[in-house]
């Protein structure tokens, strides 16, 4: 018996972009649910098992690749047989880890002081989730973060839109430079 089974389309992934490290838990919507139990996301040829989050959303941790650009798609079981169907691809960029070199000015003061800090480094990647964070430790051991937005200038020059108070530990990425 034949049976036609149509190619899920994504909608959507997020985020498109993870480090070359692998880890980066990604989240895709596709155009219609799969009558299947057993999924797998497809980077390049790397196949990860899929875990379904609800009828049309799934989720998937990327693998380590050393590459900028690769097909990203989903691979998928019909009925007992492991088929060859895929849905449409996008395209999912690796990243290398942003890497902090200096951040302009070197000190700030002890009040709130708004105004642009700038940060130079390696690998600033431009994306909708490029932000700046600052954490504050008080001495009475509770915490304070504050974030702000980022203007990509170049893949080696960030502006940060706010600065916060002295002794904020600023972090991008994982990275982090203690600047007071």
């Amino acid at each position: 018996m034949f049976t036609y089974v149509e190619n899920p389309i994504i909608h959507n992934m997020f985020p498109s972009h993870g480090s070359i490290r692998g880890g980066t838990n990604v989240t895709v919507r596709l155009s219609r649910n799969l009558e299947t139990k057993k999924l797998f996301c497809v980077f390049a040829k790397i196949e990860v098992l899929a875990r379904i989050n609800s009828d049309r959303t799934i989720s998937c941790i990327s693998p380590a690749y050393n590459a900028t650009k690769v097909n990203f798609a989903i691979k998928f079981y019909h009925g007992n047989l492991r088929s060859n169907l895929k849905s449409s691809s996008q395209l999912f960029h690796f990243i290398s880890d942003a890497r902090l070199t200096e951040v302009h000015p070197g000190f700030i003061s002890t009040k709130f002081d708004s105004g642009t800090l700038e940060v130079s480094g390696l690998n600033f990647f431009d994306s909708p989730q490029l932000k700046c964070k600052y954490s504050y430790n008080f001495s009475d051991g509770s915490s304070a973060q504050l974030m702000s937005g980022v203007q990509f200038v170049n893949s080696t020059f960030i502006k940060c839109s706010e600065r916060p108070v002295s002794g904020l530990q600023f972090s991008m990425h994982g990275e982090s430079a203690l600047k007071d």
